[in-house]
């Protein structure tokens, strides 16, 4: 399928329909208010994987990182003006009308005893902190199969002989910054999700175009068969990098030090497939929850912290750690069949700043935090797992 123009479509305006595959939670201010489809939200995801993409070609070291922060400026703008640079090149809208949002009520409420297992505790174990306290509301989402459409344009459209005129060499056109949104947007909408719990699949997205004509080698649609899927990531990923001007040379040894999309640092699975979203969360949540309790209460941070119910104690420097995201991300696709495919992405950057120390474990292994070897042997508890593959 082609993207779809619609009556009234500006130009060089690429609208992309969507539909949640999980619960989407995405609110306001208040993150138990009311769930709103963000513009702002999605134009940070997107920030957010451009960066991973920039990073993995560029490097993160001190040139590496200037390159990175120039593009991602170039592209999204920076707060204030910062050195020259204003507002967004590209528009990121969102329209459509959203189903009626609902608050979020846990499995266990309504579950049933099967052969001693619990239905429904591998989900509530994945989105654990969207229930109701004693002290906090639960939260309120958007149910799987909302659909809405994100519009990516550029905020300039003057190609007159006069803008063309003085247009740099060095300076990336608004062209340019839409094509770099697109590929971020593929790599959003294929390996990462929205909202909370977007590393615990919640927030999974798909698109319901197979290809858009601006960027035809970028292909939406996933084969439902698992090893296929995984070879199609693979390309696709090969082809998003390549279209970036420069590949980083890393050092063996030194992590990255933000996420990047790069084969040594970046890993990427297609788990399995499932019939359902609910079937497929259910038996992700079980196995990383049965997982983590076995591994030493000291080298469970690397999942995340806070730890429900456990005190770890992570210091940096003089101060305590409460909070670090996971870097194992947990996401859902619909195929082309209609068929559920689970996803593992781990990023693999300098788990804590530099200086921190990690008390009575955490030590590193010809520099590469053994915590990391934790992480991927959690993909182990998936027998059909197929790692993808990309240059």
């Amino acid at each position: 399928m082609q993207q779809h123009v619609r009556q009234g479509q500006r130009p060089l305006e690429v609208r992309i329909p969507l539909r949640t595959v999980t619960p989407l939670f995405l609110a306001g201010a208040d993150p138990r208010g009311p769930a709103e489809l963000r513009a702002t939200s999605v134009r940070g995801a997107l920030r957010f994987w451009l960066r991973a993409l920039a990073g993995g070609c560029y490097g993160t070291d001190g040139a590496g990182v200037d390159r990175v922060r120039k593009l991602e400026t170039s592209v999204f703008g920076a707060a204030g003006g910062e050195n020259g640079v204003g507002a967004s090149r590209v528009v990121v809208s969102l329209s459509g009308k959203a189903a009626e949002p609902r608050e979020w009520r846990p499995f266990q409420r309504s579950r049933k005893q099967r052969g001693g297992v619990e239905a429904g505790a591998g989900i509530d174990y994945l989105y654990w902190s969207m229930a109701a306290t004693s002290k906090e509301a639960a939260r309120w989402c958007f149910a799987p199969g909302t659909v809405f459409d994100i519009s990516l344009s550029p905020r300039y459209r003057r190609y007159d002989r006069e803008h063309l005129a003085n247009h740099s060499n060095d300076e990336i056109t608004d062209s340019d910054a839409l094509d770099y949104v697109l590929r971020a947007t593929w790599l959003l909408i294929t390996l990462g999700s929205l909202g909370a719990r977007q590393r615990r699949t919640a927030g999974s997205l798909e698109a319901l175009i197979g290809k858009i004509e601006r960027l035809p080698n970028l292909n939406f649609s996933l084969p439902s068969d698992v090893r296929v899927a995984a070879m199609h990531i693979g390309a696709q990923l090969s082809q998003i990098r390549h279209g970036l001007d420069s590949q980083a040379e890393f050092q063996a040894t030194e992590l990255p030090l933000f996420e990047v999309i790069h084969p040594a640092f970046c890993h990427i699975w297609v788990l399995g497939k499932w019939g359902s979203w609910q079937e497929a969360a259910e038996e992700m949540g079980n196995k990383l929850q049965a997982y983590r309790r076995r591994s030493p209460i000291h080298d469970r941070w690397i999942f995340g912290l806070p730890i429900p119910r456990v005190s770890v104690a992570l210091r940096d420097e003089d101060e305590e750690l409460k909070r670090r995201p996971s870097p194992l991300w947990l996401k859902l696709c619909r195929s082309e069949d209609g068929a559920i495919l689970g996803l593992a992405t781990i990023f693999e950057a300098r788990p804590l700043p530099v200086g921190s120390t990690i008390r009575e474990t955490g030590k590193l292994a010809g520099g590469r935090p053994v915590v990391y070897r934790i992480v991927e042997d959690f993909i182990r508890q998936f027998p059909t797992a197929v790692e993808v593959r990309y240059e």
